[in-house]
């Protein structure tokens, strides 16, 4: 399994935009402090004068960049989940086809006694159960969003929301896929035999769809806001 970012806990950093998002090779640097971005004296009476000058203008232009930077940052997000998924069911696919060796192979593997479960099992193992009810819980609040909200003749901002809602249901559902997968592939003893891993196999598999139709449906409201803003620009 590839390692994971030690800043968001990814197995594909989310912290940057730049490059290949993989911890190992990175290249994009730290975000400059408040301190390191200030300029001279100078160089801020420049930017005092211009501000000035430029008026209520200016401040449209900001807040227009502003969304649009929002926009593109959620857009972003949902793109390296999306990347994040498919190595995630990449990983799966290969579990599934090694059970399908084992089972031509008449391989047995079990251990029904969770006592003998490590500490590090246990501790994985409720990880990815907890991800699961929040996976749950996100999906409940972009239904109840929608379905409040969205049904009807939505504005722009109830669209941007449903967006920022799916997103986090796709969050939840790609952290439980990872640790779903990385706890198969490292704990194989960790099942009742053949049936209960199947099981386990197919759960993943249903996990994956759930963040598919999430960033299905963060698209979808991406492009229904953008259609809005479009027409209110175009009136």
């Amino acid at each position: 399994m590839p390692s994971k970012c030690p800043k968001c806990d990814h197995s594909t950093c989310r912290c940057c935009k730049t490059c290949k998002h993989r911890p190992s090779t990175c290249t994009c640097k730290p975000k400059k402090s408040p301190s390191e971005g200030r300029g001279s004296d100078s160089d801020k009476s420049k930017t005092s004068s211009k501000s000035k000058t430029s008026g209520k203008s200016a401040d449209t232009t900001d807040s227009q960049k502003t969304r649009q930077s929002g926009v593109s940052e959620l857009t972003g997000l949902t793109n390296t989940i999306s990347e994040d998924l498919n190595l995630s069911v990449e990983s799966l696919q290969v579990l599934v086809e090694n059970e399908t060796i084992n089972k031509r192979e008449n391989y047995i593997f079990t251990n029904t006694d969770k006592k003998k479960w490590s500490s590090t099992m246990r501790r994985e193992y409720d990880t990815y159960h907890q991800l699961g009810a929040e996976r749950i819980q996100g999906k409940r609040d972009f239904d109840r969003w929608y379905k409040d909200k969205c049904r009807n003749n939505p504005t722009e901002e109830n669209d941007r929301e449903l967006q920022k809602r799916a997103i986090k249901w796709a969050e939840k559902a790609l952290s439980e896929m990872e640790g779903r997968v990385q706890f198969m592939a490292n704990y194989r003893q960790a099942y009742e035999g053949i049936q209960g891993y199947e099981r386990h196999l197919i759960e993943a598999q249903n996990v994956a769809n759930s963040a598919r139709n999430a960033i299905t449906h963060a698209r979808q409201a991406k492009d229904n806001f953008t259609r809005l803003r479009a027409s209110s620009s175009a009136a």
